[in-house]
């Protein structure tokens, strides 16, 4: 499976919004 840099950022910003609302 191919995954796109657009992907790849959409997924960091995924993790990054989930650990703020963690915390």
């Amino acid at each position: 499976m191919i995954i796109s840099t657009s992907d790849c950022i959409l997924l960091a910003a995924l993790l990054l919004k989930s650990e703020w609302e963690i915390k």
